[in-house]
């Protein structure tokens, strides 16, 4: 290639079609055979030997299916964020057809055996979330960084994989009517968190110095007290600022972000994921004695 020659001015396809062929002269890539990989069935490590799959993305997919279900179509792997169209196109001449329930056709000679999910009460056992840049695995006494958007989507993750214990205190919880809104889908997934089984506590400001929020509060806690949700309020003389939530004794996640739209959509906001039995412990006390 000549000196002036630069990879930024060829078509991005070829650039991939270029580094594909590296790869495999390289030995890099050993890749399956056409029509091998069952995408509702392949572990992470079968995944990987797709063309353009790491180890994040192949993480990533494998979430996905586990919180969604299998998938209905080889082009519902555009959902699950990890893949993007150019992606899609480069892994579906190795991925088998899915028929109208989502089972992959079967391939002759080839095993059916599902990669085992983790034990979802292991104390210890690293949990998953895919939030807008990056596959999130925690690790104890690991810290993650959730910034803007970041956050959101984490705290879906693991509101959804609550399985014993969600407490959560904010200062400020709008949830409205409106079907886009982020805090309500909170709410939601608070109330089924409860409805399964989950032990759920809000903690809510409840000072005088903002009656238009208390009045807001006051309509929230009657709805979350009726789907089974413990909610209690602050002192009335002290803003209570505090904004985070607990997961099952372990998780926490705590910063600047308040349960509401701008603040899960658009504000600049940064929190951390912290994997800590011990700090869930302090803060769990700490949230007792408000």
């Amino acid at each position: 290639m000549n000196k002036g020659c630069s990879l930024s001015l060829l078509p991005i396809t070829l650039v991939y079609l270029l580094a594909a062929v590296m790869l495999v002269a390289a030995g890099a890539v050993a890749a399956p055979a056409p029509g091998s990989v069952d995408i509702n069935r392949a572990t992470v490590a079968e995944l990987r030997e797709l063309p353009f799959v790491g180890e994040v993305r192949a993480r990533a997919i494998v979430e996905y299916r586990r919180q969604q279900g299998p998938f209905a179509g080889l082009d519902e792997l555009l959902a699950s964020s990890a893949v993007g169209s150019r992606t899609l196109e480069a892994i579906r001449p190795y991925l088998r057809p899915l028929g109208a329930d989502g089972a992959a056709a079967p391939a002759a000679g080839g095993g059916d055996e599902e990669e085992a999910a983790p034990a979802d009460d292991a104390e210890d056992e690293p949990r998953t979330a895919v939030n807008i840049s990056r596959l999130i695995v925690t690790q104890p006494g690991q810290l993650q960084l959730l910034c803007d958007q970041d956050y959101y989507p984490v705290l879906l993750n693991f509101l959804q994989n609550a399985n014993r214990r969600i407490a959560v205190a904010t200062f400020v919880f709008r949830a409205t009517d409106w079907a886009g809104n982020r805090a309500s889908r909170i709410a939601d997934e608070l109330l089924a968190a409860a409805r399964r089984g989950v032990e759920v506590e809000v903690l809510l400001e409840n000072s005088t110095f903002d009656e238009d929020l208390r009045r807001e509060h006051q309509r929230l806690a009657r709805t979350l007290r009726r789907g089974g949700i413990k909610v209690r309020f602050g002192p009335e003389d002290t803003t209570t600022h505090t904004k985070v939530a607990l997961i099952d004794q372990r998780f926490v996640l705590l910063g600047s972000h308040n349960l509401t739209h701008s603040a899960l959509s658009s504000n600049h906001e940064c929190s951390l994921l912290v994997d800590s039995q011990e700090l869930a412990g302090q803060l769990r006390s700490y949230l007792a004695g408000l």
